[in-house]
């Protein structure tokens, strides 16, 4: 319990670190061309989520939310939480994450702390607009162009 406690504000901190030293870059993007009022933009890490995609999906909603993006940002997980994740999620007393299981063509999405098809939902089935992560490039392919930090 201890070592929660002490790993969890570096894990908060290096999210929100890396999110708002790229945001800039990454906001203009997200806000200027994708912005459009009934647009819902979820997003998620890696299936199997741990307590930093969680984390990363957290913080990178709220600051999209704070810094004027008008579609819906909502966080996701794509599998059930692990008892570490749980117990930061309830030490800092955060809401859970919504699990998704499916989308559709026309949900923007944004990948974070993954870019493997095999570790995300539905891969050819999702507009991906951005992607924040820290793993080498594994073959994803999208038919738009993207912002990628």
């Amino acid at each position: 319990m201890n070592q929660i406690k002490r790993i969890f504000p570096f894990l908060l901190f290096s999210s929100l670190f890396t999110i708002n030293y790229s945001l800039p870059f990454f906001n203009d993007n997200i806000r200027n061309e994708n912005a459009t009022n009934g647009k819902t933009t979820y997003i998620f890490g890696h299936k199997s989520p741990d307590t930093d995609t969680i984390a990363s999906s957290i913080a990178l909603a709220d600051y999209l939310k704070k810094a004027g993006n008008q579609n819906e940002i909502i966080p996701c997980r794509l599998g059930e939480l692990n008892k570490e994740t749980k117990y930061v999620l309830k030490a800092f007393e955060a809401d859970t994450p919504l699990l998704l299981t499916n989308l559709s063509e026309t949900d923007e999405v944004i990948l974070v702390d993954h870019n493997d098809p095999s570790q995300t939902l539905d891969p050819d089935n999702s507009n991906v607009v951005g992607l924040i992560d820290h793993h080498a490039l594994t073959g994803l392919i999208t038919s738009n162009p993207i912002k990628i930090i």
